[in-house]
């Protein structure tokens, strides 16, 4: 599961052995990149951690297009060696920063979070942050501000699923409308061993435009 720091995810793992949090280097950077802006000095931790985290965005965008065994080939060449430089930088610092001061908090949550953000090592159809899950759910983000809020835990999961739906619809480039109009039609005259075959992706384009 690619996820940030919340420890809710740990929560989840905790409760699932089948579950392996893959942690966000951007985020991580973030909490950098913030700091960075108070510091006039180029050579300061801060910046010195981006320009890690730059380099291996470098490596990331040189393989993307590369097949899954080649990207777990090239980062263990490239990535994992700077990774551990990183590594060593932070650990060599931490002492040196008072822990509750902005810098102290980055380099905290960064090793804190140090082990799943290895984990991207390990396979290569895994990404070193979460990107993909956070412009996924940015509409839903944005729009919950003007939207009717969830006002009861099952209201909140039965959201969840709505919109878990609308972005696998999204991701397979089916119009969630047509799905939804076509699958509550269906719904009452399909049995439980059936319900796969409505998920967006095994439905044919033709039957949701037909409705």
């Amino acid at each position: 599961m690619h996820c940030d720091g919340y420890p809710g995810y740990d929560s989840l793992a905790a409760k699932n052995n089948n579950i392996i949090l893959s942690g966000c280097l951007y985020h991580a950077r973030r909490k950098f990149i913030e700091v960075a802006k108070l510091s006039r000095h180029q050579e300061s931790v801060s910046n010195t951690v981006i320009n890690y985290i730059a380099k291996l965005a470098k490596i990331e965008e040189d393989i993307k297009d590369f097949n899954h065994d080649d990207r777990f080939i090239i980062r263990n060449e490239k990535a994992r060696p700077i990774l551990n430089e990183l590594h060593d930088y932070l650990v060599s610092k931490q002492p040196q920063i008072l822990p509750k001061s902005p810098l102290g908090q980055a380099v905290n949550y960064t090793l804190n979070q140090w082990s799943k953000l290895l984990t991207h090592l390990k396979d290569g159809r895994l990404e070193n942050n979460n990107n993909r899950s956070e412009r996924a759910i940015k509409p839903f983000v944005i729009g919950r501000k003007g939207w009717l809020f969830a006002n009861s835990v099952d209201g909140a999961h039965a959201a969840a699923i709505i919109y878990s739906f609308v972005e696998t619809c999204k991701w397979h480039g089916v119009e969630a409308y047509n799905w939804f109009r076509y699958v509550l039609a269906k719904l009452p005259l399909c049995s439980e061993d059936n319900l796969e075959s409505l998920l967006p992706f095994n439905i044919k384009p033709e039957l949701l435009v037909k409705g």
